[in-house]
């Protein structure tokens, strides 16, 4: 019997808190500042054929990547109390620097289980301290070491642990570290032990193996949510530090239902320099992207690689063959193998793909010089943090490892604690991010002043290709990396390997992330006055939080838009009427009400006057709930119980005659039951909305409403003769009355005859109110849940794209203070006005 869903999840953190220790142990027990600080490490389990069932969420350039070590060890002939170590990139490891061991856990006689413990060393050998050279073969790089048992049946082989550490620099840092990844082998095996005792075998094995089946079902299902068709996208690395520049990093992927071929064969050939990536950190790359999407609860295993078929040329820079050079590949080549997949899925689903981020991880290694005596040199590695690039809803973070690292910075003191070295800055990079309604986070710049003769190499991208931004958003500024000496300073390229002398400095300045969407100028404060969201998410079926689902109204996309009040409306449809009318009415309000606690922290409703501040303290979007038609208001009774629920605004009519008024299909003027119901909304505050009233009854009834009357939803006649715009004198009697009109973004109200409107459209239905009514009556009813998506105009078929209109109006010269009472402030002096109405009982 399969395990139900709680099991596995059960299973899953079981496994994953042993790999978790694992973690905890290294970074305890580690000697470097690159573990035990900045825990550049992964742990993992996997079963015996070296499929990962579980890994800590460590660093994702492991994710896939162990994977390959542990099948290569899985060959072998296996003992227990056994503990192999690799670095050969060509046969399970990523880089030298990367160095991986690997445990048996024997069950029964058989190996069942496999443990992998892998930490970066700060020097594995090589021409350079940090092993970080500019090479062009892999011997230049540091020590190779194979698939090879380091412990025997529980015996350590000190000889061969030591030939490996006389090949290091810092020979006492490189044992500490080595021997505490062998000690987490050790507590991941009795961890496992203690599992085993309370579970059987084969109900550890059916968790193991459900959970890779969940975890490829979860992947699937994000897939599955990705629009069918070919996505290509290109980036490039600016160069290999051997001559070598602008090479081309492409991607085709393609979508056929839950399942995605990545095809990376558009990309470079091998290069001669060290930017040459092995299978295994190809592999970790895509595999990151499309975990990313499949959301924070998958499971970290092998599963979620199957619905993904990865293609890559033989012995290119995403496939490296012996001997290449692959230092740089595992650190530099797999963040831009991210940019080009996320550039791709960004022409699929552009909602949900942020900018990018810094796309390096600034490599930075020193130490002694190359000629110090191994036994007295010291040797360290860090990379730097950049910025995040701006996501849908949310700024990017500012100084942060991204991506393919998740390490953490280097505190000050541990580097100074440790080596000759004093760090003079270290600071966020004000502005580096790009521009945009989510801006790109900052890079940072760090200062490192050298106390002593020290060699320096770094490995760096994005020195001239900026990050670049999303959905109209800025690139990010590119990095720099600079000598001070005597007050002089000289840029250092990208990749460099250099000395420096005591009293010399070296400063690196990170890149920024790009911006996510169109800038909008700050603190445009943007009232929407008219969606039909609870109408279609009932019939419809519209999701309110995907932005993916071809809606026009979203949570995200009310958020990018800057939008911070919408008249939410309570539609009922012709077919409802009269019966069913309340039946519908109740339950779209309800449905108002199930987002309001859902979506607590982001929506409010705005019921007195009391709930305005909350629009100013936060960022919560505030709805003010707009009946359309009086429909279901079958007697006084109902007016007061939809007044209770919220409703604050009224329309009498939609387009068709009811009890009370008659919209543009009707001529008649209001009944008497309808000159009563305005008097009954009179005394409970509720705000009348003529938008859809025919010209009698309109007229009828703006000489009976106490309050501010508005018109959420319409046009100019003048410019458009449809019976749902409003004539110049109608737009007068609104604004003598103080009242506000919002411009409506329906393309048969905005333009006469063929061909689709544009945002000149509607600049000219704003600008000719403003010369009838003056800039104190004009606003914004876009009404973008109100008709097909192709009766809109290009520029606006989507809320995320409402920032384009002011940005239009500043640029056809309207001031900014006439474009903020536009956007929202118009409106939102007559919800202030109204609400003073409201009785104070009525709660």
């Amino acid at each position: 019997m399969e395990l139900r869903l709680f099991e596995l999840e059960i299973f899953n953190n079981l496994l994953g808190t042993i790999a978790e220790e694992m973690g905890s142990v290294l970074v305890r027990a580690g000697f470097s500042p690159n573990i035990k600080e900045r825990r550049d490490l992964s742990c993992a389990i996997f079963n015996s054929d070296g499929e990962m069932i579980a890994q800590a969420a460590h660093i994702p350039i492991h994710l896939g990547s162990m994977s390959f070590a542990a099948r290569s060890v899985a060959t072998e002939n296996l003992s227990p109390g056994d503990v192999f170590i690799l670095n050969d990139p060509f046969r399970g490891g990523t880089h030298l620097p990367d160095v991986t061991c690997v445990a048996p856990v024997f069950v029964h006689g058989k190996p069942e289980f496999l443990l992998a413990s892998r930490a970066h060393h700060a020097d594995i050998g090589g021409d350079t301290p940090g092993s970080m050279p500019l090479s062009t073969t892999i011997h230049e790089e540091g020590i190779i070491i194979p698939p090879t048992r380091i412990r025997e049946e529980g015996i350590l082989k000190e000889t061969l642990l030591q030939e490996i550490i006389l090949s290091t620099r810092d020979h006492e840092e490189r044992e500490g570290d080595l021997r505490a990844q062998i000690a987490s082998l050790d507590t991941g095996e009795k961890r496992m032990r203690e599992l085993l005792e309370k579970y059987s075998l084969s109900k550890i094995n059916q968790a193991a193996s459900g959970l890779l089946d969940y975890g490829e079902r979860l992947v699937r299902n994000a897939i599955e949510k990705i629009p069918d068709g070919d996505y290509v996208f290109t980036d490039y690395l600016e160069d290999d530090g051997a001559g070598t520049s602008n090479i081309p990093i492409q991607v085709k992927i393609e979508i056929s239902g839950d399942a995605a071929v990545v095809d990376l064969r558009g990309s470079s050939k091998k290069v001669k320099g060290c930017l040459n990536a092995p299978l295994s950190v190809t592999t970790s790359a895509v595999l990151y992207c499309f975990q990313c999407l499949s959301g924070e609860d998958t499971p970290l295993n092998s599963g979620t690689l199957r619905p993904i078929e990865i293609r890559v040329d033989e012995d290119s820079i995403l496939n490296a063959r012996y001997p290449s050079a692959v230092v740089g590949g595992n650190v530099e080549t797999s963040q831009r193998i991210v940019d080009v997949v996320f550039g791709a899925l960004a022409e699929a689903i552009p909602e949900t793909i942020q900018a990018a981020s810094a796309g390096t991880m600034s490599n930075l290694a020193f130490g002694s010089p190359q000629d110090t005596p191994s036994n007295a040199s010291y040797a360290y590695y860090e990379t730097i943090a950049g910025g995040m690039g701006g996501r849908s809803g949310a700024d990017g973070a500012n100084a942060v490892h991204t991506h393919m690292t998740n390490t953490l910075n280097t505190p000050v003191e541990a580097i100074e604690r440790e080596l000759p070295v004093m760090v003079e800055s270290y600071s966020v990079r004000k502005g580096s991010g790009g521009a945009g309604r989510f801006p790109g986070g900052a890079g940072i710049i760090r200062q490192y002043r050298f106390l002593e003769d020290s060699h320096v190499s770094l490995i760096t991208e994005r020195r001239e290709k900026r990050p670049w931004g999303a959905r109209g958003g800025e690139d990010g500024k590119s990095g720099r990396n600079t000598l001070v000496s005597g007050g002089e300073e000289k840029r250092l390229p990208a990749k460099c390997s250099v000395s420096v002398k005591a009293g010399e400095a070296v400063r690196i300045e990170t890149p920024g992330g790009g911006g996510w969407g169109v800038s909008v100028p700050a603190n445009f404060f943007t009232i929407d006055a008219h969606q039909d969201i609870a109408f279609h998410m009932r019939h419809y079926k519209r999701d309110f939080e995907n932005p993916e689902i071809p809606c026009m109204i979203t949570l995200p996309g009310l958020r990018q838009s800057g939008t911070r009040v919408v008249f939410n409306t309570v539609f009922i449809h012709p077919k409802h009427k009269p019966a069913g009318s309340v039946t519908e009415a109740m339950a779209q309000l309800d449905l108002y009400d199930k987002i309001y606690s859902e979506y607590s922290e982001s929506v409010f409703q705005i019921r007195n006057k009391g709930d305005i501040d909350k629009l100013r303290e936060g960022r919560k979007i505030g709805f003010f709930t707009l009946m359309e038609g009086a429909d279901p208001v079958l007697n006084p009774e109902h007016l007061l119980e939809y007044q209770k629920r919220g409703v604050r605004a009224l329309g009498l009519s939609w387009n068709n005659r009811n009890i009370y008024a008659s919209g543009p299909e009707s001529s008649e003027g209001l009944s008497e039951q309808g000159k009563e119901l305005l008097r009954q909304m009179n005394a409970l505050g509720i705000t009348l909305d003529l938008s859809h009233l025919n010209e009698r009854c309109f007229w009828e009834s703006v000489e009976l409403t106490d309050l501010i009357p508005v018109a959420t939803h319409s046009n100019s006649r003048a410019l458009v003769d449809h019976p749902r715009n409003l004539r110049d004198e109608q737009l007068r009697a609104i604004s003598e009355r103080g009242g506000v009109i919002g411009v409506v973004f329906y393309g048969k109200f905005l333009r006469k005859g063929e061909g689709c409107a544009t945002l000149e459209d509607i600049y000219a239905h704003i600008d000719h109110i403003i010369g009838v009514c003056g800039e104190d009556h004009v606003g914004v009813g876009t009404d973008m849940d109100g008709a097909p998506i192709n009766d809109f105009p290009e520029e606006m078929r989507h809320i995320s794209e409402l920032p384009a209109l002011p940005e239009y109006l500043l640029g056809k010269g309207y001031p900014r203070a006439v474009v903020e009472k536009i956007m929202g402030e118009n409106f939102l002096r007559i919800i202030k006005t109204n609400l003073e109405k409201v009785p104070d009982d009525i709660e």
